[in-house]
Parts: C-alpha cells; structure tokens; sequence
C-alpha cells in the first residue's frame, strides 16, 4: 500500500504518454510473479497529479492498496478509499476494518455430479468469457466469485438428493407393480423406462456427493 511511482495499465494516466514502458512492464511482472492485485476501492482513481491546469493537467494512478487471495479472504471486511489530493499532488488513501466478528468465508467449491449437467460448461463458459481488467489471480478470482451464484442456483436444481432417490424409488417400485400386472400397457412401459434412468441419475448423484463428502472429511 502505498506510492509505486509507476502505472500499472494505459488507463490510469491522463494527459502526456500513457503508452506501456518498461517500468510498466516491470511493475506488471512483478505484479503477477507475487500474485497481488488491486483492493476494491472507492474515491478518486487518479491519485497524483503534476500541474493541473483547466485541462486537468498530468494524472496518474501511481498509489495502490494491493493484496493477494489470502489477505482478502480472511480481511472480507477491509475497505479503501481514495480521498481528493486537496493541496498535495498524492491523494490520501485510508485502508479501514469494520472490526468485530470476522465470519469465515467460504471458498469456491461446488459438487462434482454436477459437471455432468449440461448446462455446466455453458454456464462456466459464459463467465469466463466476460472480460476482466486486472492481474492474472485477480482475473481467475473474480470469475470464481462471480460463477458462486449461478453454480449455486444450478445446485438448487437437483433439490435434495436423499429425498429425490428415495421418491423415485417409491414410484420405481409402483409402476414395476403395475407394469407386471400389465406387462401390455405401452404406457406403463414408457413411463418405467423414465423412471430407471431417472432413479439411476439420482443414486449417481448421491453416490458422487457422498464420496465428494467423504473425501473432504478425510483430508481434513
């Protein structure tokens, strides 16, 4: 946290050369090689300034407040803001903890039955694909909390796994009841396939979880 005394992207200067340098590229390197990206910030993004003037002069982006995966996962809470430069050519920038009770955030994790879904690629697909300005472990972070919401919501699809197996199970057994008693019921016939596969996708589905479970508890 702190002056860098150099840009990171093109666009976090205004006015003179805001073409990529070697100190930018060395800066991005860097950057990348620690695996750190920028905080979520509010206030103002240019943070000094040389000689403004009515047509605002140079400004740069050269103050950050930057962090990796670990710090924002066990600090969710932190907040930073840039204040207006006043007379200064550095804006003041206040990192700021809510305090009290931390509570711990879960990490990405979803389960494995359901990259079967065949909606799971197109979904995963879908997010990936939308652009993101930033280091690489802020890219690939970003996109893993975006994707929380709608991998959670494809979750919901399934219901619960245990109940599901057990009702399909139930109707399995009464349409092989009924279907034996009238084994020329074409119908009857139809509607027993469906439930096979049916029954069989959810005792795969459960299966798959129970030992997604089981394997989570040992490595703990």
């Amino acid at each position: 946290m702190g002056d860098f005394n150099s840009m990171l992207f093109p666009h976090d200067g205004f006015g003179g050369s805001s073409r990529r340098n070697i100190d930018m590229s060395d800066f991005f390197a860097c950057v990348e090689d620690v695996e750190i990206f920028d905080m979520q910030y509010t206030g103002v993004h240019f943070s000094w300034n040389q000689k403004p003037n009515s047509v605002g002069g140079i400004m740069r982006k050269l103050d950050r407040a930057m962090a990796n995966a670990e710090f924002t996962t066990k600090f969710h809470d932190a907040t930073v803001h840039f204040h207006p430069a006043g007379l200064s050519d550095h804006s003041p920038v206040v990192l700021s903890f809510k305090g009290g009770l931390r509570k711990t955030r879960c990490g990405f994790k979803f389960d494995n039955f359901m990259a079967e879904h065949p909606d799971f690629l197109k979904i995963v697909k879908e997010e990936w694909s939308t652009y993101v300005e930033g280091t690489f472990m802020f890219k690939v972070t970003s996109h893993l909390k975006a994707l929380k919401v709608p991998l959670r919501r494809l979750r919901n699809t399934f219901g619960n796994l245990g109940k599901r197996v057990s009702f399909l199970k139930i109707e399995l057994d009464r349409v092989q009841l009924d279907f034996d008693k009238n084994p020329c019921n074409a119908e009857l016939g139809l509607e027993l396939g469906h439930l096979c596969l049916a029954y069989q996708s959810a005792c795969w589905d459960a299966e798959c979880a129970a030992k997604q479970r089981a394997k989570v508890k040992w490595l703990n």
